[in-house]
């Protein structure tokens, strides 16, 4: 294994583990801060976040990929707009499984943008790591039927609109250091947030500057999440990195069941098994 993948590995490994804090932090604030709210948020963190990396690398973004940036940007900003709202509505390791369909729909997009095609061993993979999210989704209660409603549908589409970000981001290549791109997000979830709100009713303030501090340190876990996922994907195709952030399904779950009390049965951990395997056992193609 040579360093660029090395790299790309610790990168990607990096983003589920921040994006699990982040996710069971969000879901005991959704009692008191709206989803929307968040997102403002979490923009403006991002912002200050990803200016100082700037001011600091004295990095800037090339001129050719603002159009890139730009769509890659808003797309993500409303990808989390859409699971941040799942999240306050359903268990949190369902909304963290949907969204995690985005390796699979990042296979057809890249084909499609990238001409990425995909070989037998790495589908393999992304089977295994779906199946694991499945079995999460469904522990032990078959007879009861998922359950789909409004909410599992807004997941859905926050995986979506997280699929094609992460495929245009690699587009960039080596101008690609993920700075960019997390900027661009921050900068549109500040600016979406605001049309958001108003046409679904909803306020942005949080009630007290306690919960504005709670929100702002929180947000930095979800921004280095996000600055990391995006950095991996110069190194690694987006359904690779995906398969690697499954395990923020795993870490929804543990959540899930230790500060939500919300169920995690025999079906559910052989499931995070499969996660498992899925992460560390298909490496570039290869088993582990």
């Amino acid at each position: 294994m040579n360093k660029i993948q090395k790299t790309g590995l610790l990168l990607a490994f990096s983003a589920p583990l921040l994006y699990s804090l982040f996710n069971a932090g969000f879901k005991i604030l959704s009692r008191d801060l709206s989803p929307l709210g968040f997102l403002w948020i979490r923009g403006l963190v991002g912002m200050v976040l990803a200016g100082s990396l700037a001011l600091a690398t004295r990095s800037r973004p090339a001129r050719r990929h603002l159009g890139i940036l730009g769509l890659a940007g808003l797309s993500s900003a409303l990808s989390t707009a859409c699971v941040t709202t799942a999240i306050t509505a359903i268990p949190l390791y369902q909304a963290i499984v949907i969204l995690y369909l985005y390796p699979a729909l990042s296979v057809i997009l890249g084909f499609l943008v990238n001409g990425e095609r995909i070989g037998s061993l790495e589908a393999l993979g992304l089977a295994v790591a779906f199946a694991g999210c499945a079995l999460l989704v469904w522990p032990d209660r078959a007879a009861a039927g998922p359950g789909l409603g409004w909410a599992h549908l807004a997941a859905f589409l926050g995986s979506l609109l997280f699929a094609l970000p992460c495929v245009l981001i690699r587009r960039l290549g080596d101008d690609n250091d993920g700075l960019w791109p997390f900027f661009s997000y921050s900068l549109f979830s500040v600016l979406s947030a605001w049309p958001l709100a108003a046409s679904f009713g909803v306020g942005l303030a949080p009630a007290s500057v306690s919960l504005l501090a709670l929100g702002a340190g929180l947000a930095v876990f979800g921004s280095l999440g996000q600055l990391t996922t995006y950095a991996a994907l110069r190194y690694l195709p987006a359904f690779k990195v995906g398969v690697i952030g499954s395990l923020e399904v795993l870490g929804g779950a543990l959540a899930s069941r230790l500060v939500f009390d919300e169920p995690l049965t025999a079906r559910a951990l052989a499931g995070g098994a499969l996660i498992l395997y899925a992460a560390f056992g298909f490496r570039r193609g290869e088993k582990a």
